[in-house]
This record gives C-alpha cells, sequence and structure tokens, in this order.
C-alpha cells in the first residue's frame, strides 16, 4: 500500500490554510449570518478530536485539526439547527476506513484511515493527477462524508420519516446541501470515488446491505447535480 502521496495532500492543506479561502466547501464566512435559533434549543454540535497512534495518521490529524474547518461549521449549524441534545461531531482513528453515526452516543465519526483510503483510490485510478488535484478531490470526497453522515444524525435527532432507504436520503441530504453552497464539484468527486469502489461483482451479503452499490450512488449523484 503507498501512501506517497501524503505529504503533497497536507502541504496543499496547508496551503489552504494560509490562503484562508475555504467558503466554497460552505464554512460560514460570517457565523453572524445564521438565524438564532430559540428556547427549545436544548444542545449543541460538538467537535472533538480524538488522537490517533499509528504515524502515518498523526499528521494528518493535526492538518485537519489546524484547518477549523469543522469547527466553523458547528458554528453555523448551532445558530441554524435547535438540537434536543448535543450532536458530536468526531475524527478518529477507528482500525478501518469507514465513517458512520451512532444514535446511541449521539456522534458523528470520521475514521482518518478512509480519508487515506479515498486518497488512494484516486491516485490508483489516477496516477497523473497534480498533487493540487488529488488533495482537492480528497478533500470534496471528506466533505461529502461528512454531510452525509450528518444527515444521519438529523434523521436520528429529530425522529425525521423519510421515504425510500436511509442511505439514499443521507446522499441526497448531502448532496443537496453542498449544491447549495455552490460546491457541485465536491458532490462529483464523491461520486467518481463511490464509482471507484464498486467492483461490478456483488456478493449475497452486498446485494443485502442497505447501502446501494457504488455505481448506483455515483449515477444518482450525477442526477441531482445535473
Amino acid at each position: 500500500m503507498r501512501f506517497g502521496f501524503l505529504a503533497s495532500f497536507l502541504l496543499l492543506v496547508v496551503m489552504c490554510l494560509a490562503c484562508g479561502d475555504d467558503s466554497s466547501l460552505g464554512a460560514p464566512e460570517n457565523p453572524e449570518e445564521f438565524p438564532q435559533v430559540d428556547d427549545r434549543d436544548q444542545g449543541d454540535f460538538v467537535v472533538s478530536w480524538n488522537r490517533a497512534a499509528d504515524p502515518e495518521l498523526t499528521g494528518l490529524e493535526q492538518v485537519l485539526r489546524d484547518w477549523k474547518f469543522f469547527e466553523d461549521v458547528a458554528v453555523g449549524l448551532n445558530q441554524t439547527f435547535a438540537l434536543p441534545r448535543d450532536v458530536v461531531l468526531a475524527h478518529g482513528q477507528c482500525g478501518e476506513a469507514n465513517a458512520f453515526y451512532s444514535p446511541r452516543r449521539s456522534e458523528v465519526l470520521l475514521c482518518y484511515e478512509l480519508l487515506l483510503y479515498i486518497g488512494r483510490q484516486f491516485n490508483l485510478a489516477f496516477p497523473d493527477l497534480s498533487a493540487e488535484d488529488l488533495g482537492g478531490a480528497m478533500l470534496n470526497t471528506w466533505m461529502f462524508v461528512f454531510f452525509h453522515e450528518l444527515g444521519h444524525a438529523l434523521v436520528d435527532v429529530y425522529d425525521l420519516r423519510i421515504t425510500g432507504g436511509g442511505e439514499q436520503a443521507a446522499d441526497e441530504f448531502a448532496a443537496i446541501f453542498l449544491i447549495d453552497a455552490g460546491a457541485a464539484g465536491a458532490v462529483l468527486d464523491a461520486a467518481v470515488f463511490w464509482l471507484l469502489t464498486d467492483s461490478g461483482s456483488h456478493s449475497n451479503a452486498e446485494l443485502a446491505d442497505e447501502h446501494p452499490f457504488g455505481g448506483q450512488r455515483f449515477y444518482d449523484l450525477l442526477c441531482l447535480v445535473y
């Protein structure tokens, strides 16, 4: 497994920090512009960072911490949503490439290993991508994954009734949120990632899984964008 591209990605994120313009990914430029919540607000979105033990992940963790993107997003979300309880927005080392929402803990957890896996998929499929384009695709897909899991969290805390499958609904939430924020490119990069993960051959367990196949997610997201 090759992760030589990671250093280039980290450099890209540092450059993004220096330029200070993350509005294309949906971070609020002025949190005061968000509508104020009412007295029914009983909780907050709380950002949490769990330390990575793997040396391959510690540098990535620190860059994401320093970026402050999730703290900025949490400010906007807290001024937009009146929550019945706290929802934790966490990053951590999980031992697997994954991201999920835990209703029991009211926690969205994004695993550092998943970001490395996203980068590896793009790197293997498009070896001629520049470091800038590779880093952009990784960040875009990471944002989509975050808002997908946020969709699951909102369905749970508000006990929302949805039509169709929960995974499709979370994909649609993430896509519409990013498109409305002017970041349709993030949705397209995520769509490409899902396509790259689809082998085209599916086991019975995969057929029974609640997640759509990567190819299905690819075309569903394209339809939302176009």
